[in-house]
């Protein structure tokens, strides 16, 4: 008797196209040095074909398809939310009838109301299921990473910086279950202040669902809610230094002597549209 179980295996053709670009440049003026460099990598990738159905799923709901990014996320598309219960009811009758003609609502007995998610219907069934999941089509990988370093030199003193980034990259932001829902998520662990800003009747234009006690949407499944863009600038290094001249250090049987500051991730800029701490590392 023997078992027989999965393997991984190389299959498709993907294609990655891009370039890479460093420039350097180092001077003199008068009494100040200056040295910088600049290095920008820009990438674009593509699956271009895939057996069989043309995908494979690789896991959280990630798939792999011709014509995509590597690993895209599949997904159900969010699209606003119920502004009335009416409105909630009326979708919950199209989608899931009294009737049982189209069987029971799998997501939370689909008790919805206003200030609710609502999912759109992709492939026009007149259901909402897992066939209704889409590849949103945002990039997994960053299109521009770039970076750029600075030196300065004047007498004895010095300054160094070193800036990083990336452009052209979404990411997808599980933190928003503990800032934008109060029954999602852990239910140990503190809440976001972003929860003061959530939908009520007084506060419809809100970009946060209603807040309630239960789950009742199945509102932490994988969505397109959870997707922003996770472009960002860092301030990765600062540093003054200060170097004691030769003579002196050399009283104190010192070659070289230098003091300096420094500090690193002073500053990250962010895209508006991410709702979290860090794009670089958006999860928990």
């Amino acid at each position: 008797e023997f078992a027989l179980g999965s393997y991984l295996d190389n299959v498709g053709q993907m294609r990655n196209q891009g370039f890479e670009m460093s420039l350097n440049y180092n001077d003199k003026f008068g009494e100040v040095t200056v040295g910088a460099g600049l290095n920008v990598a820009y990438n674009k990738n593509k699956i271009e074909s895939m057996p069989g159905k043309g995908y494979v799923g690789t896991g959280y709901n990630q798939r792999n398809a011709t014509g995509q990014e590597f690993n895209s996320y599949y997904v159900y598309k969010a699209d606003g939310f119920f502004q009335t219960d009416k409105e909630a009811q009326e979708y919950m009758d199209k989608y899931w009838p009294a009737d049982g003609s189209k069987g029971a609502c799998p997501f939370g007995g689909g008790k919805f109301k206003a200030g609710d998610l609502k999912y759109v219907d992709i492939n026009g069934d007149g259901k909402i299921d897992s066939e209704d999941q889409v590849i949103i089509g945002f990039n997994q990988t960053p299109e521009v990473m770039w970076g750029y370093n600075l030196r300065l030199e004047y007498k004895n003193f010095d300054l160094t910086m070193f800036w990083q980034g990336v452009q052209g990259v979404d990411v997808y932001n599980e933190v928003k279950k503990n800032t934008d829902f109060w029954s999602v998520g852990d239910m140990n662990a503190n809440r976001g202040i972003r929860l003061l800003g959530a939908w009520t009747p007084q506060n419809p234009g809100s970009d946060i669902p209603a807040v309630c006690l239960e789950d009742l949407n199945n509102e932490k499944r994988i969505s397109s809610y959870y997707v922003e863009n996770g472009s960002y600038l860092k301030l990765r290094n600062l540093q003054l230094g200060y170097t004691l001249p030769t003579d002196i250090s050399k009283k104190i049987k010192i070659e070289r002597l230098r003091f300096y500051f420094s500090a690193q991730n002073l500053l990250t800029i962010k895209s508006k549209n991410f709702t979290g701490m860090d794009p670089e590392n958006p999860n928990f």
